[in-house]
C-alpha cells in the first residue's frame, strides 16, 4: 500500500512538473502585440498596431497630441521619431519588445530611419519582419534655363 500511494505521489509530481515547464515554454513564445505595421501616406507615418482581438490605427499628428499643434512641421520631421516610438511604447504598456508580425510598407529612406531609431531605443524580439518592395525614384533630365530668365541672371550678376 505504501508504494502504491508513493508511486501516485510521484506520478502527481511529475504530471505537476511537466505542466509548469509547458507553460514555462509556451510563455516564452507568447508575443505582446500580434501586428504592427508602419506605413506613410502624404509624407506622414501611420502605425496600425494589434493586439489579441483589437486593431488600432494612429497617425503621427495624433500621438504628438498637442505638441505638434505648437510646432507646425514636427509631427512629418525625423526629430518626432524618438518621441513617437516612446509614447507608443507608453501607450501600450511596454508590449513592443515582443512583436509577431512587423509590416513595413513601401519600404523607403524615411521608413529605414524610423525602423533604425525603433531599434536602437527599445530592442524588440521580432518572429517576422516584412517589408515590401520600395519603388525607385524616376531621375529626369535637367531642363534648360529659358532665354529669358537667363538674361536677367547676366544682368544682375556682378561679372558682367
Amino acid at each position: 500500500m505504501k508504494l502504491k500511494n508513493e508511486l501516485n505521489k510521484n506520478y502527481y509530481l511529475i504530471v505537476n512538473i511537466h505542466k509548469e515547464i509547458k507553460k514555462f515554454i509556451n510563455n516564452k513564445n507568447r508575443f505582446a502585440i500580434k501586428y504592427f505595421s508602419v506605413y506613410l501616406h502624404k509624407k506622414l507615418t501611420y502605425y496600425l498596431v494589434g493586439l489579441k482581438t483589437k486593431f488600432f490605427n494612429f497617425s503621427n499628428g495624433q500621438i504628438l497630441g498637442k505638441k505638434s499643434n505648437k510646432i507646425k512641421f514636427f509631427k512629418k520631421s525625423k526629430k518626432s521619431y524618438p518621441y513617437v516610438i516612446n509614447k507608443l511604447n507608453r501607450k501600450f504598456y511596454k508590449k513592443f519588445k515582443s512583436i509577431n508580425i512587423f509590416y513595413c510598407k513601401n519600404f523607403n529612406l524615411r521608413n529605414y530611419n524610423w525602423l533604425k531609431k525603433f531599434f536602437n531605443l527599445i530592442k524588440p524580439k521580432i518572429k517576422y519582419l516584412v517589408c515590401t518592395g520600395s519603388w525607385n525614384y524616376i531621375n529626369l533630365k535637367k531642363k534648360r534655363i529659358k532665354r529669358k530668365i537667363y538674361r536677367n541672371l547676366i544682368k544682375n550678376s556682378k561679372l558682367v
